[in-house]
């Protein structure tokens, strides 16, 4: 009669040591894909509310603020009309955690003003950064107010029907 040979104790241990040391490699490169990408969409939805901020100043022709503040564990940037109060705010936006310079000073609270002419305050330099990263290799970096200068390709103010393109 032949035995069946049934895997060994060791060679069990082995298999599963292998298996959670791919399993530890992949989960921590997922672990910083997913922090990128959580950072990245951070700055774009930054991005785009600053855009929409200096856009509602401009079309309504009132002066908006929008306030950045840091409350311990997230960025929270609220923005409200200062020429008509009874304007309803935008609904605040809540970033993740990042590290946020202007003029390579960190800030913990940063107010922007815009106003109906279209300019944006303040000018200089805007520069995020992941919280985690100390090499500072994933920073995105603006210079404000020409951020808004490259707006999809549109001018800010009324059109001329020639420029209108169909």
């Amino acid at each position: 009669m032949k035995r069946k040979r049934f895997f060994t104790l060791l060679e069990v241990v082995v298999v599963i040591a292998l298996i959670a040391l791919a399993s530890g490699a992949i989960g921590w490169k997922l672990h910083q894909m997913i922090a990128k990408k959580r950072f990245t969409s951070s700055a774009e939805r930054l991005r785009s509310r600053l855009h929409t901020c200096r856009r509602l100043a401009f079309n309504c022709q009132a002066d908006w603020k929008g306030v950045l503040t840091w409350d311990g564990k997230k960025w929270v940037f609220e923005t409200f009309c200062l020429d008509s109060p009874s304007t309803p705010p935008l609904p605040p936006l809540t970033l993740d955690s990042l590290v946020i310079y202007l003029d390579r000073e960190e800030k913990k609270f940063l107010t922007f003003d815009f106003t109906a002419t279209g300019d944006v305050y303040p000018k200089g330099v805007l520069t995020l950064s992941p919280s985690q990263d100390k090499r500072g290799t994933d920073q995105i970096v603006w210079k404000l107010p020409d951020i808004f200068l490259q707006e999809e390709g549109k001018k800010l103010g009324p059109l001329h029907p020639e420029e209108i393109k169909k």
